[in-house]
């Protein structure tokens, strides 16, 4: 296993948040320690590499150097590498850079030092598309662009300038166009690229709580490890007490097989399974997992429902029923719907376990209702993600008489304003509802903190290590901006990855203000980077213990989110 002890211990993260001037004032440039840059290919990892846009190589003050080799530079392989497929817009292309800031910045321009390398200036880009994101899921087109081609000299001056007009911005996209992508070269590259703008600060001073610590949680940090033999890892890790000793944790896509040698093997791979947490004794407790026979899915697949399988993402326990929300997906990873799975006995055990399985009737690609389910009586709340705009969190409910009684989404209503204020509606359209915070997300969850009196939830962007912070004094709103609250360690990996799934679970805070919260990651990419022995630490749900306490200085604050 990775070497976490040096992480180990009650540690602050500030998430790399830099000043980089005062307010009204953006002339700093955006320090690199905050953004990552990748590519649609790189000829030479090393010496050709996206960060190398980013880090200041061959830079001297305002000047770029013409290397040779075009060391210090971005260079593709041969064709670019780009297409429709990977491009992270869809975009059709030769060739795309990617830059993920790890902490919301408003942005006032980039400065562009084309490609410099000593007669091979034609790899440079030509025509361009930019294209930004608040969240690095959803994009809109910034522009179309036609850089100039590098001088090929030592005293090269940025030669191009994107204009963002001050937007607050945490993914910039720059594709080459199929047609004069470049100056000719069947290679394409690109020198530097300086950002100016302002970055947000991590729980400012007039926030209505303040971070004491956050850090590994010294309990639960093995506690959902890669088994010996079995169960090898997943994702969401959602979890529903069922009574003050047990919970039932939900589990999609789902490894099976051994470690050797210290890493997996392969033995499985199913959409589902199940972990049962009896907490009766010592902390952490012990976790049982369950799937279906034969190394099937533990909720296999029904007739009549929406996609071709299911990836159970929450859950809530009512009446003696554990009624569970799952995203019903097609070939290709696109979402269809909602599926909800109703258990007659969970408190059984789970090979016993009656269920039934139906279509709940809303949801898709750009649109959901189960991001977090929360029940407060006589309610259940559902909040969920649209993407009018951009990826943004919305609310919705139904009576909790309404669920067990055998209704489905139309008997929700949103949180939605028509033109006559924020109110409840069963008739809004989604460009109606109301915006309660962003980045949305598709997974976190809902803690309610009784002596601080707010509502807490997670938010993040997979791209980048940052896990943020929201809250409210109501489910409705206002909700504070997100402030960024760890950096997770593991996108440090020799591989691409993304942490998602980031959500608190209520059941193991000790203490007021105490938030025990699990992240899952996943590699981007290559599934084999799963079944090496680096890759034993990612694709399991980590633990962080956080610790919150009730800002005396607060002051009112807007809700807060990215425009």
């Amino acid at each position: 296993m990775m070497n976490r002890a040096f992480l180990t211990g009650t540690i602050v993260l500030t998430c790399g948040a830099v000043s980089v001037g005062a307010p009204g004032m953006m002339t700093s440039a955006v320090d690199s320690s905050v953004m990552t840059a990748s590519a649609s290919s790189v000829f030479f990892p090393s010496l050709t590499d996206a960060s190398l846009t980013i880090d200041g190589s061959g830079v001297t003050g305002d000047v770029h150097d013409n290397h040779p080799q075009g060391h210090g530079m971005w260079l593709s392989q041969a064709g670019g590498g780009g297409s429709a497929a990977n491009n992270p817009a869809g975009v059709a292309g030769a060739a795309w850079l990617r830059y993920d800031f790890h902490v919301p910045v408003v942005l006032e321009k980039a400065w562009i030092w084309n490609h410099n390398q000593e007669n091979l200036t034609d790899r440079g880009l030509r025509n361009v598309s930019v294209h930004i994101s608040t969240a690095g899921v959803i994009w809109s087109l910034l522009g179309d662009f036609e850089f100039q081609e590098a001088p090929g000299t030592t005293d090269y001056a940025h030669s191009d300038e994107i204009n963002f007009d001050s937007q607050t911005i945490s993914s910039v996209l720059i594709t080459a166009s199929s047609v004069n992508g470049n100056y000719g070269s069947d290679y394409y590259g690109l020198s530097e690229i300086r950002f100016f703008g302002e970055t947000q600060a991590c729980f400012p001073d007039d926030y209505p709580v303040q971070l004491a610590s956050v850090g590994i949680d010294p309990v639960y940090e093995d506690f959902l490890e890669p088994e010996p033999s079995g169960w090898l890892g997943s994702d969401v890790a959602h979890s529903i007490p069922i009574d003050d000793d047990t919970s039932i944790w939900l589990f999609a896509d789902t490894l099976l097989g051994t470690v050797e040698n210290g890493a997996r093997v392969n033995g499985g791979f199913i959409n589902s399974s199940i972990g049962i947490h009896d907490r009766s004794g010592a902390e952490p407790g012990v976790v049982s997992y369950h799937w279906g026979a034969g190394n099937t899915s533990f909720f296999p697949h029904q007739s009549g429902t929406p996609g071709s399988l299911y990836w159970p993402t929450q859950g809530v326990y009512l009446n003696g029923e554990l009624f569970v929300f799952c995203y019903s997906v097609l070939s290709g990873f696109m979402l269809d719907s909602t599926t909800m799975i109703r258990v007659a006995n969970p408190t059984d055990s789970p090979s016993a376990w009656t269920w039934t399985a139906s279509d709940f009737g809303i949801g898709g690609n750009n649109f959901g209702v189960h991001s977090a389910v929360f029940v407060e009586e006589p309610y259940v709340y559902f909040m969920g993600f649209e993407d009018t705009g951009g990826r943004r969190m919305i609310l919705s409910r139904m009576t909790t008489a309404d669920l067990v009684g055998g209704a489905m989404s139309e008997a929700l209503e949103f949180w939605a304003d028509e033109g006559s204020g924020e109110q409840w509606s069963t008739t809004a359209a989604p460009p109606q509802l109301v915006t309660l915070f962003t980045p949305g997300v598709t997974e976190t969850d809902i803690q309610y903190d009784e002596t601080l009196g707010r509502y807490f939830v997670t938010t993040y962007n997979p791209f980048t290590p940052q896990i943020y912070l929201t809250t409210a004094e109501s489910l409705t709103g206002p909700w504070e901006r997100p402030v960024c609250l760890y950096d997770v360690p593991e996108h440090g990996v020799s591989f691409p990855i993304i942490s998602y799934a980031v959500r608190p679970h209520p059941e193991l805070s000790a203490v007021p203000g105490e938030l025990v919260i699990t992240y899952a990651t996943n590699s981007f990419g290559a599934l084999g980077d799963l079944y090496t022995q680096e890759g034993l630490d990612i694709y399991y749900p980590r633990f962080i213990r956080v610790q919150l306490e009730q800002n005396p200085l607060a002051i009112e604050s807007d809700a807060w989110c990215i425009e």
